[in-house]
């Protein structure tokens, strides 16, 4: 669990009008077929692979859970998981560089270069289908449909986070040599995650392939006629507050380049004003209020403080994207951290009070927090 501070700074991705043109049907090696989309000069496949006959190497798996125990309709729904060997079939690549793995003839695995493709020009509620996800729902404006297809996770023998987490498998070349990745799209997040680890992991492919022709841009539209000067920004760090969605306010303070939130974050819904679940031990988003937690539990001492004083926890689910903060702010990660301690701490000045959080308090993790007086 983490306590949250809020940050401003970051530029992120905005949604584009998005013109969408739909490629050939895929049929696969069990006569399987697949709707595709055209998203620039690069035709994806809509829908996840389904295939097992055509696996020669490797493991395929069905999702199968005491929650989603219908494997038919989990297929039918989601497709089916792949192991590593089981994606890259012989490894073999054709005089492009490109690898065909599991994919039906004509198509290719995708490299992680067309998932940066995909993050600079849309953002994750253009990709994420509209059905399939818990507590989120994507506009899909793309015709991707990125659903929350889940995993087989080989280290624990366990099938988890359908409807709340979506995988692809992606090829990139490390000295001449493909390696294998995956691409996590998970709930309450406005992006998707690269993932550095995919060992014993077992996640959903689609397939692609590129065109001659990239997708024609959209007539020029005529200029827009001057209208009144914008107002000037009315915001002041050190001076304005911040509002989250459940209509708390937050004081703000300058440290160099970055405002900060001077107390820590207590919503208990997104900004979208969707609600953050509060049950304990569970895998989706959660926070969990300290006068709440466990009496028999050593793990936080019971307080009558109130919120504002101490905020919220939140699991790391939660904290996932940019949707936790109000908008224009973030949680920061681990370079603000850094630059705030190495480069700020120092020039703040003596009356600057700086506080750890004993580990004790919460296994794990340790919570800073920094107050500058008026």
């Amino acid at each position: 669990m983490l306590f949250a501070f809020c940050l401003t700074t970051a530029v992120h991705a905005q949604s584009q009008n998005v013109t969408v043109t739909e490629c050939d049907t895929v049929i696969d090696c069990d006569n399987l077929k697949y709707p595709t989309v055209r998203l620039g000069n690069v035709c994806w496949m809509s829908k996840n692979l389904a295939t097992e006959s055509c696996v020669v190497l490797g493991n395929v798996y069905a999702y199968e859970s005491m929650q989603h125990p219908d494997v038919a309709e989990n297929v039918a729904a989601y497709g089916r998981l792949y192991d590593a060997a089981a994606v890259m079939q012989d490894g073999s690549m054709d005089a492009d560089g490109r690898m065909q793995g599991i994919c039906p003839d004509g198509w290719y695995l995708p490299t992680v270069a067309y998932f940066e493709q995909l993050r600079a020009n849309y953002t994750a509620d253009d990709l994420r289908s509209v059905t399939g996800w818990v507590n989120v729902v994507g506009n899909n404006s793309t015709g991707f449909s990125w659903n929350a297809s889940g995993i087989y996770n080989g280290m624990t023998s366990r099938f988890e986070d359908l409807l709340s987490g979506g995988y692809l498998w992606a090829v990139e070349i490390v000295n001449g040599t493909p390696v294998l990745t995956i691409f996590e799209m998970p709930c309450h997040c406005n992006d998707f995650i690269h993932l550095d680890n995919t060992v014993n992991i077992c996640a959903s492919v689609r397939c692609v392939k590129e065109v001659d022709n990239p997708t024609p841009e959209p007539e020029p539209q005529p200029e827009p006629q001057p209208g009144p000067e914008p107002q000037p920004e009315t915001f002041v760090c050190g001076t304005s507050k911040i509002k989250d969605a459940d209509d708390n306010h937050y004081e703000t303070v300058q440290i160099g380049e970055q405002c900060w939130t001077k107390t820590n974050l207590r919503t208990t819904k997104y900004r979208n004003g969707s609600a953050i679940s509060n049950q304990i031990g569970t895998t989706v988003p959660a926070y969990y209020r300290l006068s709440e937690t466990d009496k028999n539990s050593d793990i936080v001492k019971q307080t009558t403080a109130p919120d504002s004083i101490f905020g919220f926890y939140y699991n790391g689910y939660a904290t996932v994207g940019n949707n936790l903060c109000p908008t224009g702010w973030h949680v920061p990660d681990t370079n603000d951290w850094k630059d705030l301690i190495s480069k700020r701490i120092p020039n703040i000045g003596a009356t600057t009070t700086i506080r750890i959080w004993p580990k004790r308090w919460l296994p794990g993790i340790t919570g800073l927090m920094l107050k500058r007086p008026p």
